[in-house]
């Protein structure tokens, strides 16, 4: 595991392909992502969101509220990341609303290489 800035993570290539009311079918980066959710959020309730991407919003909360206490964990298989997408998306909407760095949990990823 090492740490991650915003900055690297949001060049990442995610598993993602569409997401939310982008039904493109190619991968998508943690920008993209970031850019797609702000753009549709406005767009689903809890009942129409069946992918669950709406919990990104109690994910930004509760980091803005400082009750996020542990270390935001990315785990990635040969660059492309596997999991943790939501918090990461969640992460970088803190960062674009102007939260400081030092009062959000620590972006920590797991690169697997496989042959």
């Amino acid at each position: 595991m090492w740490r991650i800035n915003a900055r690297i993570l949001r060049s990442r290539v995610t598993l993602i392909t569409n997401f939310m009311c982008d039904s493109s079918a190619s991968n998508k980066t943690f920008d993209e992502l970031v850019n797609i959710f702000e753009d549709c959020k406005d767009k689903f309730t809890p009942e129409t969101d069946p992918s669950d991407d709406l919990r990104i919003l109690k994910f930004v909360e509760d980091m803005k509220n400082g009750q996020w206490t542990d270390s935001i964990l990315i785990h990635s298989d040969n660059g492309e990341v596997k999991d943790g997408v939501h918090r990461g998306i969640s992460y970088l909407i803190c960062i674009n609303d102007g939260v400081s760095k030092s009062n959000l949990p620590e972006v920590l990823i797991d690169e697997h290489v496989i042959d």
